[in-house]
């Protein structure tokens, strides 16, 4: 499944498929984009087999088929923002974890690299140009005592037109998730 919601990632960083329209949707078309569930983006988003809560929900949100492994946001035209988290396969750090989610992006080399914080604990951000566009990633890796942990990944991609509002709408994203406890410990 993470791999389902890299992949929806890369498909909104490249503007395809994904792409926000302004007209009107049907009511058919409000529950499902794009083979994703609506979610009702005024109510928090709730996590408890992966760890986590995301107060604040900045847009349209959709759900990947029954998936609950995170959500997409679409802010406008080519402008999207996901949260995805996932088991890690092996025991390992946040910067491992962003150089591994850098690798599934095609502008991984031109990445700026620095220190971030995610739910109060270490993290990792990475920004970098996709054309005009921007393109930021969070990334934080969280152990759970075995011999792995759980990676959790924002990623925002948007238009030099609407970079300051869709930062906001992603750092507010970031400011309002929390952990809870996971379900085996």
């Amino acid at each position: 499944m993470r791999r389902l919601f890299l992949g929806l990632a890369c498909l909104a960083l490249s503007g395809a498929a994904l792409a926000f329209t302004p007209a009107p949707l049907t009511p058919w078309q409000a529950q499902r984009v794009d083979g994703m569930d609506a979610l009702d983006p005024s109510q928090p988003y709730a996590n408890e087999d992966l760890g986590f809560t995301l107060a604040t929900l900045p847009g349209p949100v959709y759900q990947g088929n029954g998936t609950d492994d995170g959500v997409l946001v679409l802010l406008g035209d080519k402008r999207t923002l996901t949260f995805t988290a996932a088991y890690a396969v092996d025991d390992t750090s946040t910067r491992e974890a962003m150089t591994t989610e850098l690798a599934y992006g095609t502008h991984a080399n031109d990445a700026r690299r620095e220190p971030a914080t995610l739910g109060g604990e270490k993290a990792e951000q990475a920004q970098w140009r996709d054309g005009d566009d921007l393109a930021l990633l969070l990334v934080r890796y969280r152990p759970d005592g075995d011999d792995s942990g759980v990676i959790y990944s924002a990623l925002l991609h948007t238009t030099p037109e609407h970079q300051q509002e869709d930062v906001q709408a992603f750092q507010a994203l970031l400011k309002g998730f929390r952990t809870v406890a996971l379900p085996h410990n």
